[in-house]
Parts: structure tokens; sequence; C-alpha cells
């Protein structure tokens, strides 16, 4: 534990320097590429481990961060569709100046909670509407299950395990949904490895259907770090949302880039090499980690180290391919941000 937590330490040191860009400081302005990159990026989930705040903290949270001068960052609030009367409550004592968008995670009793989510809407117009639903799925049934309820204006997001995207995804395209996954979670066996994250991105550029990812991604780059607050909190190597974004971005932008978009999701903070313009964002990928993806994904051949983004690639990526993630924390992702002089 020592040992972890010490690289842990280093690795926080280290960060500063993973990024080499062309932005060295806050009052410049924010570079085109990555504003694109981070526009509606972050859908708040305070009420999820390993946070897990009380409603009135968190609906109080995300009214601050809307007028925060990184509210352009930020996207929906992320809300049981089961507690929604209690977010009502909460957020009556909260000024509102524009509607806020909400998704709602759907739980057992689908019927009665997308009923809910309806009522609700009907009855919070101009100060909050649920306007995407988020439910878990094991099979082709359960896809076809919520589908049969779905408003028609409602975007669904079907979480479902990595390793059955291949079977799924099709299923999620047919009936206009999008997918989702899960990248971590309050111990390390709930981290899924970089090729597993991988392969569900390529899955998806394959299928060109949208996803979101949730859970392990409050920090920018990979590395190891305590998975909770607590003190004596366990430690292990998680994903970072940069990575996870660039791997899209390559993906999307070129199916053939596979190989590299699989390996930006094994950089650690240490071998990062990024540029950021008005007119792309360039991803500099050292040879031994793709090398060493490209042996663990059936030795492709790698062709180039580099995958220059133009910025209005990055734009459609995010616009239908990565369309967020959730975070328990809108903070730390922004401090971050910070701390690699990209803020």
């Amino acid at each position: 534990m020592l040992a972890a937590a010490e690289e842990a330490l280093s690795s926080e040191r280290l960060i500063e320097r993973a990024v080499n860009t062309s932005l060295q400081s806050r009052h410049q302005p924010t570079p085109e590429s990555l504003r694109a990159l981070l526009t509606d990026l972050i859908d708040y989930a305070g009420l999820f481990p390993p946070a897990t705040l009380d409603m009135s903290t968190a609906v109080r949270n995300y009214g601050r961060y809307l007028s925060d001068e990184h509210a352009w960052m930020l996207a929906r609030f992320v809300v049981p569709a089961g507690r929604l009367a209690e977010f009502e409550l909460a957020q009556a004592s909260v000024p509102v100046l524009n509607e806020w968008k909400l998704s709602g995670l759907l739980g057992t009793d689908i019927a009665a909670e997308i009923e809910a989510v309806a009522e609700f809407n009907l009855h919070n117009a101009g100060r909050a509407r649920v306007d995407a639903l988020e439910a878990k799925a094991a099979n082709a049934e359960d896809i076809r299950r919520v589908d049969a309820l779905l408003p028609a204006e409602m975007n669904a997001y079907f979480e479902i395990a990595p390793e059955r995207a291949a079977d799924l995804i099709y299923e999620i395209r047919r009936i206009g949904g999008r997918a989702k996954i899960r990248t971590g979670g309050v111990t390390a066996v709930a981290i899924p490895s970089p090729d597993t994250v991988a392969a569900f991105i390529a899955d998806c550029a394959r299928a060109d259907i949208p996803f979101k990812a949730t859970a392990g991604l409050h920090h920018a780059l990979r590395g190891s770090r305590p998975l909770t607050y607590e003190a004596d909190a366990p430690v292990a190597t998680m994903h970072g949302f940069l990575n996870l974004l660039f791997a899209a971005a390559v993906a999307y932008h070129d199916p053939e880039l596979i190989p590299e978009a699989r390996a930006c999701l094994h950089l650690s903070a240490t071998s990062l090499d990024l540029d950021f313009t008005d007119d792309a964002v360039t991803v500099r990928i050292p040879h031994d980690p793709l090398q060493r993806s490209a042996e663990l994904s059936g030795n492709e051949r790698v062709r180039s180290a580099k995958a220059r983004i133009p910025t209005a690639s990055v734009r459609r990526t995010r616009r239908n391919f990565a369309i967020s993630f959730g975070s328990c924390s809108f903070e730390e992702p922004i401090s971050d941000l910070h701390e690699l002089k990209l803020l």
C-alpha cells in the first residue's frame, strides 16, 4: 500500500510536466480545439460514489457550477428517476436562471419511472427537464423493453458490459439509442483495462453510435490514485478523461487509426504529449506504448506515432460520438486541467 501511495504522489508531481502545449498562461484564450473537446463534457453525478452527497448539497453545487467561469464544460445533472420528487424539493430553494438539463437513471420499475419523468417534465417546465435517460442492459431484450416505453424525443443510454458491446451495440443502434460504458468504481476490480475500453470505443466507432462513460474519470490523465476520499482508500490506476477523449477522437476521425486510439488509453502522465491550437489537436504517441498496445490486440501494424485531429473533427466527435462522461466531482477535473496549464 505504501508503494502504491508513493506511486500516486509521484504521478501527481509529474502531471504538470506531462503535456507540451502552446497554451502557457491561464490568461490566454482557450484554443478552439481544446474548447471543442471540453464543451458540455461533464455530467455532474455528485449523488453517486465516491462523493455520495445528499440531494440538497448536490443540487446547490450544480447551481453554483452553472455560474462558474467553467460552466461551459458542465452538462447534465444526473439523478435517479425514482428521486425526482426529492430533486424538485431541493431545487425549489436554489435560484434558477435557465432550465436545468437532467439525465435520469432508470432502475427496476422502468414503466413507473418513465411515467414519473413525464410528470416531472410537465410540472417543472422552465426550471428543469429530463431530456436523457440511462438504463442498464444485460441483453437485447432489456434494450427492447426500455425502447417500448421511451418518449420519442428522449435520448436513451444503455449501460452494457464492454465485453458484450459487439453483441448489443447494433441493437442499440437499431432503436436509435446510445451506449454507455462504466470505466471505474470504488474498487480496483471495477476498472476495465485500457484494451477493454479501447475495444468498446472501436465497436462504437464502427457502428457509428454515440456513447458516454461514467465512473473513475474525474482525473485528466491516467495514473495511480486513491479510489475514494477516505484516508485509507485503496489505490489503483485510474483512466483519464483526456485519454478517453483522445482515443475517441482518433478512432472517430479515422477508423484506420484504431491502434493509435488504443494506445492513447495506455498512456500515463509521463508519456502523453499534446498540442492544442485553434486549428487542431495533435497527439504524439511514443513508439513503445504503441507497440505494446498492438501486441496486446493482435499485432496490428502501427504506421504512425502521431495523430492530428482538426478542430472540426473534434467538434463532430463530441457532437456525434463521445457525448459526455459522468463524474461525482466537477471541481477535480477542472483542477487537473489547471495543473496541466490547459485552463
